[in-house]
């Protein structure tokens, strides 16, 4: 044999496979590469990843081979596409090794030297211990029972106290740390493609003994293990338990696999099956109970086929397997994030808990302070106001506290940031501004009157928080989330987006067409866009065609969101959605509008970097206060001077205004502090004080305010008013006789002018549970953040400025476009 065959046969390939797991596949090969003994060659097969972990390791290793699958092939079908690579580059040991382990430096060069002084040893395997706790025993030799054809691990869950230190024969290597001589994998042939996952390699060492081979174990060989990081990925805690579908249905089926490959006679096989029977059985006696009816249906089915599948077609892995898989394949919040902030370089971020960055704290605290301090300018400042801003503070502090196992930002945690930025950040931005402009009034307003309605949300936000966070740990086994709006990696597929604007585009142009013969569905009756239906299939169409809005918040994601290749026709589409909605809602003259755009993409900006983009809030916040707020306010005055009333009228006069604007008119705007915050701080002073504990200055507003639910074809007699209108004319924001203007108190305090204070800091509890409730079953528990339509969520929960009535109306129509949601789902075969 010539010297260079003799050193072919001595090298060693490392075969990883890696599936969304940038943070675990990376530091492996870093203790691979650190070792005494360095691997000749590391090949890395990606499974499909969508975590960017593939590009990761390119950069981060170009050393190591990357072979990228383009579907998720399986534990089996990736190792033997990473060995055949090794084998034909001339690896005599080929190391099967998970990508959720690190080894210790000495590893590789205790499992090689042994093969290489034992060449009857065909196959070997090192101590495997838990990478937490350090010194957990996972793996130290099997044992092999054949009247159940079970092998088990020996000393899982021990404390290793060197009670496995000798060198042994063992009937099993775990798939975990497999280190093969090539001769080995030629003989007895690569892992079975119908296992996919699971037990693979126990059906290999079980024909490796068949064949007379050897297999033993070093305990000199020490590996750290990360016990079931990759499956974690796919576990669904909406299902119940800690198991995923996936899991379910693989570990049986795949013990039947076993039980027809390898038990030793008849009688063997008898026992092995009446083993397997009695704990299905059992098993899917207990699902039932349990209420568990998916996972039953996939025990049910494991059990089909691993009965019937055929096991001697060489064929790729039923297809039923890749179903259940893809149906369990949930990833959450904090992989997902974590994965683009290590792709982006950013992996340090989430180090430290969200809630004790200084920019929360502020947010928290400084207002407050700030308010303190200012109040010295007042002629009288009450001490209920100053103390009522630090007991908000603590409140939304304490509140967010509680929901920082969460990623920032998500819908939930919103309603927190709301409710202080009215009571709160309003107050002190209206004080700064009072006392930089020397407005007595204004400064008297926020510091010398009322104070108890900061008292009410002070209160009210750790119940809701607290409410939020149990009814969220309550739903993880019982609510389960709309799976047709799920996509299927981090973001929605390009033909899910086409599809959604498609539809809403037909159906926009298909109400435009009918509009022309007088065929109208929604009949607008005030230029602040109050509606009544004139013809409910044409307002059925209008409601469905807002399905655009499911497209055009999730390609937000693809200007600013996680790390993507090949991106660059959608963030340019999602550039021009910002442009030509900004210009639209201009024309409108509806503010929410115009920053709608601007809020999303801060919104996607920050939940994918974890980082505050401070230069956007600025620019939005001085582009609202000096150009859009001022704008929109003086062409409404013009509007109602005007008696404009439709929105035809309502388009050419902003499109009219916009064209005579002028810098001059710009330098010559007065800004209103108080309009970012609607008023509602005022408004809610307002209502507090002619409250007491348990009574209100109103009646009935809540019920009528349903109303708005109510279709005109079934309450003829429905009033064109509104709830809205009401408190509009009440609180003084509104003449008498006018019955057009409209505004919102937030809902709490509708509760407050109807039932009293009590009521109204309670109320925050039924908002948590419900609101909570709501996120889970659209969004899902697990991607509260990261679901492309938790902007559209959050946007959502702006509406609760409004009265309970009012806010409810926004859903309204969601009925309709969650149905054409799901027929889409379906004719795109249940690919989004």
């Amino acid at each position: 044999m010539n010297e260079q065959s003799m050193n072919t046969k001595n090298k060693t390939g490392v075969v990883l496979v890696n599936w969304n797991g940038v943070e675990l596949t990376v530091p492996c090969i870093a203790s691979l590469l650190e070792g005494t003994v360095r691997p000749d060659q590391i090949v890395v097969v990606d499974n499909a990843s969508e975590d960017g972990s593939a590009d990761l390791i390119a950069r981060q290793f170009p050393e190591v081979e990357l072979i990228r699958n383009k579907e998720n092939l399986g534990f089996t079908g990736a190792n033997n596409i990473g060995i055949s690579s090794l084998m034909a580059s001339g690896c005599g040991y080929i190391w099967i090794l998970n990508n959720d382990t690190t080894v210790d430096d000495r590893c590789l060069e205790v499992l090689k030297g042994h093969l290489d002084a034992h060449p009857e040893v065909a196959a070997c395997s090192g101590k495997i211990l838990h990478d937490e706790p350090r010194n957990l025993v996972w793996y130290a030799g099997a044992t092999y029972n054949p009247w159940t054809v079970r092998t088990r691990h020996r000393g899982h869950g021990e404390q290793d106290t060197g009670q496995y230190e000798s060198i042994e024969k063992v009937p099993f290597i775990s798939g975990c740390c497999m280190f093969v001589r090539s001769e080995a994998i030629t003989n007895v042939g690569p892992f079975d493609d119908h296992f996919f996952a699971y037990d693979e390699d126990s059906d290999w060492c079980l024909r490796a003994a068949k064949a007379g081979l050897r297999l033993e174990y070093l305990p000199g060989a020490v590996i750290r293990h990360k016990v079931s990081a990759s499956v974690a990925k796919l576990k669904k805690q909406e299902y119940g338990g800690d198991t995923s579908l996936f899991a379910v249905y693989v570990t049986s089926r795949n013990r039947l696999f076993l039980i027809r490959k390898h038990a030793a006679g008849l009688l063997h096989a008898c026992t092995a099956f009446s083993v397997f029977f009695l704990w299905a059985l059992y098993y899917g006696a207990a699902l039932m109970l349990l209420g568990r009816i998916k996972k039953f249906k996939a025990l049910a089915m494991s059990v089909y086929d691993g009965i019937l599948q055929p096991l001697d077609d060489g064929g790729p892995v039923s297809r039923r397997t890749c179903l259940i898989q893809s149906e369990s394949q949930l990833m959450d919040d904090q992989q997902l994030i974590l994965g683009n902030l290590v792709n982006s370089g950013r992996s340090g971020a989430l180090d430290r808990p969200w809630v004790l960055r200084w920019y929360i704290l502020a947010f928290c605290f400084a207002p407050a302070v700030m308010i303190l301090i200012m109040s010295a300018r007042a002629e009288e400042a009450r001490a209920v106001v100053l103390a009522g801003q630090f007991a908000l503070a603590a409140g939304t502090c304490l509140a967010l506290c509680q929901l920082c196992s969460k990623p920032l930002i998500n819908p939930i945690q919103a309603v927190v940031f709301l409710f202080h930025w009215w009571f709160a950040v309003g107050p002190a931005s209206a004080v700064l501004f009072a006392v930089l402009r020397d407005d007595a009034d204004l400064l008297g307003k926020y510091v010398g009157a009322g104070g108890a309605s900061l008292w009410v949300v002070a209160l009210g936000l750790p119940l809701y928080a607290y409410s939020a966070k149990k009814t969220m740990q309550w739903s993880r086994d019982r609510i389960r989330h709309l799976s047709f709006l799920m996509p299927e990696g981090p973001l929605y597929r390009p033909a899910a987006l086409y599809a959604y604007w498609l539809l809403g585009g037909v159906l926009a142009v298909t109400v435009i067409v009918l509009g022309q013969f007088g065929i109208v569905g929604r009949q607008a009756i005030s230029y602040l866009g109050a509606t009544i239906s004139e013809n409910w299939f044409v307002s059925v169409l209008e409601a469905i065609s807002t399905i655009s809005v499911f497209a055009t918040v999730g390609v937000m994601a693809y200007l600013i969101g996680p790390v993507r290749q090949g991106t660059g026709k959608f963030k340019a589409i999602a550039v021009g959605l910002i442009l030509f909605n900004t210009v639209t809602a201009f024309t409108s003259g509806w503010k929410g509008a115009i920053v709608q755009s601007f809020v999303l993409l801060f919104i996607v900006m920050y939940v994918w970097r974890q980082k505050l983009p401070i230069l956007l809030v600025v620019m939005l916040a001085l582009s609202y206060l000096f150009v859009v707020e001022p704008f929109v306010r003086e062409t409404r005055i013009v509007a109602e001077i005007t008696q404009i009333s439709t929105p035809e009228e309502r388009y050419e006069l902003f499109k009219a205004a916009m064209g005579e604007a002028t810098l001059d008119d710009l330098a010559a705007i007065e800004l209103n502090i108080e309009s970012p915050f609607r008023y509602i701080f005022e408004y809610a002073e307002i209502i507090a004080s002619e409250s007491s504990l348990f009574n209100g200055p109103w009646s009935g507003t809540i019920s009528d305010g349903l109303l708005a639910l109510v279709p005109r074809a079934l309450y003829p007699d429905k009033p064109e008013g509104t709830v809205g209108n009401f408190f509009a004319r009440y609180l003084g924001n509104a003449a008498p006789d006018d019955y057009e203007q409209n505004i919102g108190v937030s809902l709490p305090f509708e509760i407050v002018g109807n039932y009293g204070y009590i009521m109204g800091v309670l109320s925050f509890i039924g908002i948590g549970v419900l609101w909570t409730l709501f996120c889970v079953w659209l969004l899902s528990e697990a991607r509260l953040a990261t679901h492309p339509l938790a902007p559209l969520c959050i946007m959502y929960a702006l509406s609760m400025e409004a009265s309970i009535g009012q806010f409810l109306a926004r859903f309204r129509d969601l009925p309709l476009l969650l149905v054409a949601a799901y027929l889409l789902w379906l004719l795109l075969r249940k690919r989004i």
